[in-house]
């Protein structure tokens, strides 16, 4: 399961198609690129700062991600979905499974926020029902594997 990588935009995506069953793969496609571009822009002005040095003259200038973040923010907020805990948690892959099944593809793995790999795998439960293993890739590559009978 190590060698599985599920890449950030399909757990947004899976997490928002749950949530809204209505919802257009535009819309689900469209809200997820956006929050892929407010979390680079959010990482680089935490790393860099809001003041940064311009390339050619080293002079003080705005942090040009700020106003990545701003216009995504925008459309965010414009986009009418519902974003269960998407936004509060880091988002956890979690792949529930019967008995000794084992995952062996992204698409067994499912968005589900937590702030630990256990709370991901409850929000996950809560959503769907009757597994009995959990496989999980946490945010930072971690694979975990947790026995919900237990």
């Amino acid at each position: 399961m190590g060698q599985i990588t599920v890449d950030q935009h399909s757990l947004v995506c899976s997490y928002l198609r749950v949530l809204n069953p209505d919802a257009s793969e535009a819309e689900i496609g469209i809200y997820a690129d956006y929050m892929r571009s407010y979390s680079t822009a959010t990482a680089n002005i935490r790393e860099h700062g809001e003041i940064v040095q311009h390339p050619r003259t080293a002079a003080p200038i705005t942090n040009p991600y700020m106003e990545v973040r701003d216009s995504a923010v925008k459309m965010l907020r414009t986009i009418k979905l519902q974003t269960g805990k998407l936004t509060a948690s880091p988002l956890f892959a979690v792949a529930l499974m019967d008995n000794d099944d084992k995952p062996d593809s992204p698409d067994d793995f499912f968005g589900c926020p937590g702030k630990t790999a256990r709370e991901a795998v409850d929000e996950a439960m809560d959503l769907f029902e009757g597994d009995k293993i959990a496989h999980v890739i946490a945010p930072d590559g971690q694979a975990i594997t947790i026995d919900l009978l237990a």
